[in-house]
C-alpha cells in the first residue's frame, strides 16, 4: 500500500504552509485579543 507515501508526501505540503496557517492564526488571535481587550476598556471607562 501507498498509504505512508501519501501520508509522508501531504506532512512534507503541510509543514510547508504551517508558517502560513500560524500568521493567518496569530493575526486572528491578535484581532480577537485586542477586540476584547477594547471592549473591556469601553465598558470599565464608562463605569
Amino acid at each position: 500500500m501507498t498509504s505512508t507515501e501519501n501520508e509522508s508526501t501531504h506532512y512534507k505540503v503541510m509543514r510547508g504552509d504551517n508558517t502560513v496557517i500560524y500568521i493567518i492564526a496569530a493575526v486572528i488571535l491578535l484581532h480577537f485579543v485586542a477586540g476584547i481587550g477594547y471592549l473591556i476598556y469601553k465598558l470599565t471607562k464608562k463605569k
